[in-house]
């Protein structure tokens, strides 16, 4: 598979350690990886790539990861929602803006692999 062919994937997080991490994981799983660390960056890079999925934390600097669902679910770009602070309320938003899953950090890493898996290939 070439390179063009791959899916890619935006991770947008504020903590350089997560980026990485998901970056070197998910490029282990044939993944091509693009990374930004806030939501602008990532809407810059929404016009850049041809983005197939977003793993978003909803706490980021600037424009939020909330604020970001919006401008993805616009192009149709589904989103995984990571973060700690994920209670009740932030599920419930990050669904009514049409979040396909939420994880809690940390989170198993096969967590996050089954998460991009049923998002990208729905039964």
């Amino acid at each position: 598979m070439t390179t063009s062919m791959k899916t890619q994937i935006l991770v947008v997080d504020d903590s350089q350690a997560v980026r990485d991490l998901l970056q070197q994981l998910l490029q282990g799983a044939g993944y091509q990886v693009h990374t930004a660390a806030d939501g602008r960056q990532a809407l810059s890079m929404m016009h850049t790539y041809r983005i197939d999925l977003a793993v978003v934390d909803l706490y980021l600097p600037g424009l939020n990861g909330y604020a970001l669902c919006t401008e993805l679910q616009k192009m149709t770009v589904p989103v995984i929602f990571i973060s700690a602070a994920l209670g009740a309320e932030e599920k419930q938003c990050a669904a009514a803006l049409g979040a396909a899953v939420c994880l809690r950090k940390p989170f198993h890493l096969t967590d996050i692999e089954t998460a991009i898996h049923q998002v990208l290939h729905p039964a």
